[in-house]
Parts: C-alpha cells; structure tokens; sequence
C-alpha cells in the first residue's frame, strides 16, 4: 500500500528504528521522531513520514517535534508543479486513556 504513494504518514510507530520501517520498502526515505528508550514498543508513540525514492530529492525536514509528535515537511515546488514549495505536516495526538 505504501509502495503506491509518494508521501505516507505512519503513526503508532512504536520506534525510532528507521531499518525496521524500510526493511520492505528499498529506495524510501524515512523522517522520523526518535523516542526515549522508555517510550520504545509503547502503544500512542512514534510517527514517521515515508517519502518515495521520486521525491526524496525534492523533500526536507522543517521542524520535528518530540513533545507533539510532529513533523514538518518542505515540499519543493517542481514536486507539485505549484509556484511555491507546499509545507506538510504530520502530527499524532494520543487519544487520552
């Protein structure tokens, strides 16, 4: 599924290991949160941002943000075609237990 798009956005990640969100997916760049060592295999953390090998050139991170999970994505703008580069971002918010 993630194969058929150029950006996909996981959430409950449940790591920092970038290997093992790639290690079906050759070619694909991974932005990622890095997780404490006691968030690690907890359900409501990680994120991940997933960009195809045909845009890599073309994305950046902006900002991540540990304490929101949150990344900020700059988009150039020959990706899109647009005039100016599109900013993406991707957050997860942990519904409260």
């Amino acid at each position: 599924m993630v194969k058929l798009h150029d950006i996909t956005v996981l959430t409950e990640t449940r790591t920092s290991d970038a290997s093992r969100l790639l290690q079906h997916l050759p070619g694909f760049t991974v932005h990622n949160i890095k997780l404490d060592k006691g968030n690690e295999g907890k359900n409501g953390h990680g994120i991940a941002v997933l960009v195809a090998p045909s845009c890599s050139d073309y994305v950046r991170v902006l900002k991540t943000s540990e304490n929101v999970q949150c990344i900020w994505l700059q988009c150039d703008e020959r990706m899109s075609g647009l005039e100016e580069d599109v900013i993406v971002g991707a957050t997860y918010i942990p519904p409260k237990s």
